[in-house]
């Protein structure tokens, strides 16, 4: 992701070629993006195995929802972070939800 001047502002790449974590650098650090089922879909940004922030799918009132998991840690307050995972997690949320999810946010 890049600002408006074109200098890189978020970068996220394979942290090996065989598994299903990534790295994330932001703001001067690095961080793990990854994806998991806990049991159903959910993209969580984590540093050193701690959550920062996660969406995912939620069905404890027996409806696909959103979760949204964001501790006190001032990066989960970050807006580009929010937008990342949501831009993960809206095809997700659109094939699992079959837009029933997308249609109560709009």
């Amino acid at each position: 992701m890049t600002d408006q001047t074109g200098a890189i502002i978020l970068k996220v790449y394979p942290k090996n070629w065989y598994g299903n974590r990534s790295m994330l650098e932001y703001d001067n650090k690095v961080y793990e993006l990854f994806i998991h089922n806990n049991p159903l879909a959910e993209w969580v940004i984590a540093d050193n195995d701690s959550l920062l922030l996660a969406y995912g799918l939620d069905s404890s009132t027996g409806q696909v929802g959103l979760k949204i998991t964001a501790p006190e840690a001032p990066i989960a307050q970050d807006w580009l972070l929010h937008a990342l995972l949501w831009y993960l997690f809206v095809p997700i949320a659109s094939e699992e939800a079959s837009f029933a999810l997308l249609s109560t946010i709009q």
